[in-house]
């Protein structure tokens, strides 16, 4: 995690970014008075970014829009990125299913997905014992990452498989 200083705390306000193609979350200190289009300053990574969503919302927001009337408060989340909508193309065994998500959905909605009635139909007792992970990685992906964190293309997708848990913990 970064952090961005300003030295007038006073009117400041500390925004949790997410970043499209980037797994680090930012924080970012930016004026209370300020509009949306402060939040797309680019970060180290120089991820491009054009829009601005507010987690969990389906929407970008209108980058001339204040802070304060766009509902960017202090300490909110908000996803940056090119993507409006990511599609989550999800493997499970030989079967492969795909759902389009706004970037902001955090993995933990699409696993609910993947696993449920629209999904994979898991039995309820085979639910916890299953993760996600990004295809070809080695790790359970973090339930609270936005989607869009995982753009890695201009492409908008995401290639994902339903795993065992066993099989990557300890």
């Amino acid at each position: 995690m970064t952090t961005t200083n300003n030295p007038d705390t006073d009117n400041v306000i500390e925004v949790y970014v997410h970043t499209e193609g980037v797994m680090d979350l930012q924080v970012l200190s930016v004026s209370r008075d300020g509009h949306v289009r402060d939040l797309l300053a680019p970060d180290e990574s120089g991820a491009p970014v054009d829009s601005v969503w507010l987690s969990d919302q389906g929407e970008p927001l209108d980058i001339d829009c204040p802070l304060i009337d766009a509902g960017v408060t202090d300490q909110c989340h908000v996803h940056r990125g090119l993507c409006a909508s990511v599609k989550a193309r999800v493997r499970h065994h030989d079967q492969s299913l795909d759902e389009a998500f706004p970037p902001t959905t955090q993995v933990a909605r699409v696993y609910r997905w993947a696993v449920g009635p629209d999904g994979f139909k898991l039995p309820n007792e085979q639910i916890p014992k299953h993760g996600l992970i990004v295809r070809g990685g080695k790790e359970i992906v973090d339930p609270e990452v936005h989607l869009g964190s995982l753009v890695t293309s201009d492409r908008c997708d995401v290639d994902l498989d339903l795993v065992p848990r066993k099989r990557f913990e300890g």
